[in-house]
């Protein structure tokens, strides 16, 4: 059974690039053969910033998540000088994003983190749709 499944999606999935299509591709050329892609379009998201207390002073080994209303997405701990930062590629926008910074002595914080579809510049119109980056700076305060 689970042999005649796969060859059932197999088959599925050539004949989905066929090239009996309209050669709508990106080719000028329609005697072109078109190339047969699989893939998901990602994003790269680039979080950075600097975790400070109310002095402004730097504050190392503060655990800094980016998440969503259902799930963490990365994680990192700041350096000695505060900083922290987060690239990921992923092949959705996340609705809701948001960091937490947690270090135990420190109240927790969260700020927001969203990305619109307008901020990822530089795709290639095919499966990279581009990436975004912001700067998202915390002060935590002491408990």
């Amino acid at each position: 059974m689970n042999k005649l499944l796969s060859l059932l999606l197999v088959l599925l999935g050539f004949s989905a690039c066929s090239s009996d299509d309209d050669n709508s591709g990106s080719s000028t050329n329609p005697n072109e053969e078109q190339p047969c892609e699989y893939g998901t379009p990602t994003y790269t998201y680039q979080i950075k910033g600097k975790v400070t207390d109310l002095t402004n002073t730097p504050i190392d080994s503060v655990k800094v998540k980016i998440m969503t209303d259902q799930f963490c997405i990365d994680s990192t701990m700041t350096d000695t000088i505060g900083s922290y930062q987060i690239s990921e590629e992923h092949t959705q926008l996340y609705p809701e994003m948001k960091t937490v910074y947690e270090k135990k002595g420190y109240q927790s914080d969260t700020l927001d983190a969203d990305f619109s579809a307008e901020e990822f510049k530089d795709g290639d119109g095919k499966w990279f749709n581009g990436s975004a980056s912001k700067e998202i700076n915390a002060q935590l305060k002491n408990n």
